[in-house]
């Protein structure tokens, strides 16, 4: 009797161990399906921690092409809340347009429309945002020239050179780029002429009007031609009384 009990007992014990076993086995068979996706050999990747980057502000700005501008940008969860401080990455789709720094500081480098894409650097399942930059041209106010070598009448056959430069609605200069470059023309090229760089030339008498031209904006000042003077040259013989 005393044999039979402990061989009982024995068995009792070998069927709980087998029993713990299995147990330990459906649970390393469950983690390794729940790793294994859908059943394809892939594990399955854990959810993302950002779902979405949204630009604060305005999605669409404009500055001018020698402005600059600072967008920034926040990180949501799929539940729509924030997901905390994250590294971005600013990208622009347009870099003969603008360009854009790695903590989002857009440049204008010329006219036209720039694309400015921001994504999470270290989530790329993540959905980017996109702002629309619009780089406009400052516009000539007025035009001044420098006349100062061209005097109130030029004689005929004379030249003199005027210069010229766009002034902005700030009163200082604009570059000579994008059409604001100066222009001159002379309205009666019968009376006088004048060459791109500003050099005019007397032709005949009369009157005229100068004009110059730059980004859409002229000024004009009167030319006036005049006879060439006349010049008498007298001999004087001591010897004639």
């Amino acid at each position: 009797m005393h044999d039979t009990s402990i061989t009982g007992g024995r068995r009792r014990s070998f069927s709980a161990s087998r029993a713990f076993v299995a147990a330990d086995l459906c649970l390393a068979l469950t983690t390794t399906l729940a790793s294994c996706g859908n059943g394809d050999g892939a594990a399955t990747p854990p959810p993302p921690t950002v779902a979405t980057v949204q630009l604060l502000g305005n999605r669409t700005v404009e500055i001018t092409e020698v402005g600059s501008v600072t967008l920034s940008a926040q990180a949501l969860r799929a539940t729509g809340g924030p997901a905390g401080p994250i590294a971005f990455r600013w990208t622009t789709l347009d870099p003969s347009v603008a360009t854009v720094t790695p903590v989002g500081v857009v440049t204008a480098v010329a006219p036209g429309t720039a694309r400015i894409e921001v994504a999470a650097a270290t989530e790329p399942r993540a959905r980017p945002d996109t702002a629309v930059v619009t780089v406009r041209l400052r516009p000539v106010d007025r035009v001044a020239v420098t006349d100062t070598l061209l005097p109130a009448a030029l004689a005929l056959g004379d030249t003199a050179r005027v210069s010229g430069v766009a002034l902005g609605t700030d009163g200082g200069a604009l570059p000579a780029t994008f059409g604001r470059g100066v222009v001159f023309s002379v309205a009666d090229t019968q009376v006088a002429t004048v060459t791109s760089d500003g050099l005019v030339r007397a032709r005949a008498v009369g009157t005229s009007v100068l004009r110059a031209t730059a980004g859409g904006v002229s000024t004009t000042r009167p030319l006036v031609v005049a006879a060439a003077p006349f010049r008498i040259a007298l001999a004087i013989d001591a010897n004639v009384p």
